[in-house]
């Protein structure tokens, strides 16, 4: 299993295929150069091919990429456990955008996760999630009765 993370270092290592510094991607994620290195530590442990050049930076290896992909269905999974974590458990508004960067996928990915956990609120337990549109951009609020 790969941590939030490890998830999100893979996703930018995927998006561009060429080689990026490690300062950049520390920036992106939020987290020191050090943590950077201990995660590609960590992903080479679990088998994830990452090149490394001196003075160029990281890339995934293309070949070994090809044959290894984070599975798709269980990062959006993740991603929406997470998210109905945020809204009923920690009982936070949050907006398209803000999941989007957190997430570092599309707002268009966001709302069909929106649409997926609607879906499941939907069986007659009389929960749902408030939507308000303000300056093209949907916010979010948990757990309203119908």
């Amino acid at each position: 299993m790969f941590t939030e993370r490890q998830q999100k270092l893979i996703r930018l290592l995927e998006k561009n295929m060429t080689f990026q510094k490690i300062s950049d991607l520390s920036k992106k994620l939020g987290c020191s150069q050090r943590t950077i290195y201990n995660e590609i530590e960590s992903l080479r442990e679990k088998n994830i091919s990452i090149i490394s050049k001196r003075g160029v930076g990281i890339k995934l290896n293309k070949e070994v990429d090809e044959k290894f992909s984070l599975d798709s269905t269980s990062i959006m999974s993740t991603r929406r456990l997470e998210i109905i974590k945020s809204l009923f458990i920690e009982n936070k508004t949050v907006t398209l955008k803000k999941l989007s960067e957190n997430y570092l996928v599309s707002q268009t990915s966001i709302k069909s996760d929106i649409e997926a956990i609607e879906e499941i609120l939907d069986d007659g337990c009389g929960a749902f999630l408030k939507k308000e549109i303000q300056v093209q951009n949907w916010i979010i609020f948990p757990w309203k009765e119908k």
